[in-house]
């Protein structure tokens, strides 16, 4: 499992990134990028890592805006919550240029990563993956959403056999399960190989839905719903 303990941030001008190296002989080790809900930052995902073996390095970027009211948030405020599509393309256009520096950085070799999101941080997942969908292998949106005008970009076909992880709660009333809905709709018409964990709990995600995040991310081609 992490240790969180092993974790060094790094600052990039005004980005701060906290990396977990892993803790196995693997080489390359696999990447995962961890994207954190809307007030949070570089920190708030633990409770998700710490769940992860130790086998990959896994990046946990803290987001480039202020969000009141206080933490962090991957897109700017705008007068409609949540933000459309075209604000959320944006900042995925911008987390492109930055994974690219961090690439260079830490000489990362130019290879497919994993890429998890909860909440706000899920929706930007979901959006860089509709927008790049050649640079993902798998995509884990917890308590996530599709950007209002999202449908628009996402084809069908465009992520055909693309494994993905959703988790969402019948009872969030942050984001309506009918998001959920809309979502895992969508992404089946866009032919994602999806595995959709669906449990009677909040705005976070059920013991059940983390032990199935873990074993998706430990199994190569899922396919099935929970």
């Amino acid at each position: 499992m992490v240790a969180l303990e092993n974790a060094r941030l790094y600052q990039f001008e005004d980005r701060i990134l906290k990396v977990f190296p892993p803790q196995s002989d693997d080489h390359p080790a696999p990447l995962l990028l961890v994207l954190h809900g809307w007030t949070g930052d570089e920190h708030s995902m633990d409770i998700f890592i710490r769940r992860l073996p130790a086998t990959r390095y896994i990046l946990a970027p803290r987001a480039p805006f202020p969000a009141e009211p206080g933490g962090y948030a991957w897109v700017p405020p705008t007068p409609e919550r949540p933000a459309p599509w075209e604000v959320f393309a944006q900042s995925a256009l911008k987390l492109r240029d930055d994974l690219e520096n961090w690439w260079e950085y830490f000489s990362f070799p130019k290879a497919l990563f994993d890429i998890m999101g909860f909440s706000q941080g899920a929706a930007m997942a979901l959006t860089f993956t509709i927008l790049f969908p050649k640079q993902v292998n798998r995509l884990i949106l917890l308590s996530g959403f599709l950007p209002r005008g999202g449908t628009n970009a996402l084809r069908p076909g465009l992520l055909s056999g693309k494994p993905i992880f959703l988790a969402h709660g019948y009872d969030d009333d942050i984001v309506p399960f009918e998001r959920a809905q809309e979502c895992l709709k969508w992404l089946e018409i866009a032919g994602a190989d999806i595995q959709a964990c669906l449990d009677h709990v909040g705005h976070r995600v059920s013991a059940n839905c983390l032990q199935a995040m873990r074993e998706f991310l430990d199994a190569s081609t899922p396919s099935r719903i929970t």
